[in-house]
């Protein structure tokens, strides 16, 4: 299910014509370079929150990193395990035993600025989401609680 995306949502084509406006034309990059600069610098970023469990603070917006939640066991707040209900043909829910029932989630500290509440972080699902799972369940770090 991809994330809804608001008419103020920025795209890759609107950052690139903001930074063609805000940057002198002799020392502009093509668009294709532009892209791989995005893109190392958003791995960049991941990997200090990720794999090194760092809060990274960003200049103005505020800082980004991996809270832990303890998991609120009430069956309404339970997500269900659709692979095991399947197979048990019985509802089974998702309870972080490997984890010690704790929950996981990219957490957004914003700064001080205007409006900051129509603003939020919508990590992409197979570059950052399903990355921080897999660290979960294969690494053993310790992330903010």
């Amino acid at each position: 299910m991809k994330p809804k995306l608001t008419k103020n949502t920025l795209k890759h084509r609107e950052l690139f014509k903001e930074y063609q406006k805000s940057v002198l034309k002799d020392l502009q990059v093509s668009n294709d370079q532009f892209k791989r600069i995005v893109k190392k610098f958003s791995q960049k970023l991941l990997d200090k929150v990720l794999l090194e469990s760092e809060e990274v603070k960003l200049p103005i917006i505020g800082s980004l990193r991996i809270q832990k939640f303890k998991q609120n066991f009430s069956k309404n707040q339970l997500r269900v395990d659709w692979y095991l209900t399947k197979k048990h043909n019985k509802k089974i829910y998702h309870t972080n035993d490997h984890r010690d029932g704790f929950i996981y989630q990219y957490y957004w500290k914003k700064s001080r600025f205007t409006n900051k509440r129509y603003y939020s972080f919508l990590p992409e699902r197979y570059c950052a989401k399903r990355r921080l799972a897999k660290i979960l369940k294969t690494m053993p770090l310790e992330y903010f609680s």
